[in-house]
């Protein structure tokens, strides 16, 4: 759950409406129901879909076709998946919440390289708005990080 939400920036409704046949873990696509109703494809990495893989397979079956499960076998809901967030922070020392994730994942996925338009389709924002909420948390070292790489005078050949 938390390396999906990491993985991907899923919002926490999404990811509890997941149901198993949105979920390739071969190609490591999962096909995502967001606001709106809009539907969009997430990619999750190898590690992810390893985890997923053996999370499915343990998982057993189920009459339920939502991808995580409760313990009593029905949909595990956004309001689970918060507490599960809550109690995990707690272990850990942090406050943890799935936006805490989601909001990491872009950050992170801006600083790898992604720009705002991948940023905007990655976490199903229908406008440049919100991903410029995003946008506002880098800082002059990320800038200038970039800038290292991407440099117009220092990779003239």
């Amino acid at each position: 759950m938390v390396m999906i939400l990491l993985d991907t920036g899923l919002r926490c409704s999404e990811l509890s409406n997941l149901k198993l046949q949105d979920v390739d873990t071969r190609r490591g696509i999962i096909k995502v129901l967001g606001k709106g109703r809009r539907e969009r494809l997430a990619r999750v990495g190898l590690k992810t879909q390893k985890a997923l893989w053996h999370y499915i397979v343990r998982r057993g079956d189920s009459n339920c076709d939502y991808l995580l499960l409760n313990p009593s076998g029905d949909r595990l809901t956004r309001y689970g998946i918060e507490q599960m967030l809550c109690k995990l922070g707690k272990k850990l020392g942090f406050r943890l919440y799935p936006h805490l994730l989601r909001h990491s994942f872009a950050i992170t996925f801006l600083r790898n390289g992604a720009n705002t338009f991948e940023v905007q389709y990655a976490l199903g924002h229908s406008s440049l708005e919100m991903t410029r909420r995003y946008c506002s948390s880098l800082s002059f070292d990320d800038v200038y990080t970039r800038h290292q790489t991407a440099s117009l005078i220092d990779n003239l050949k």
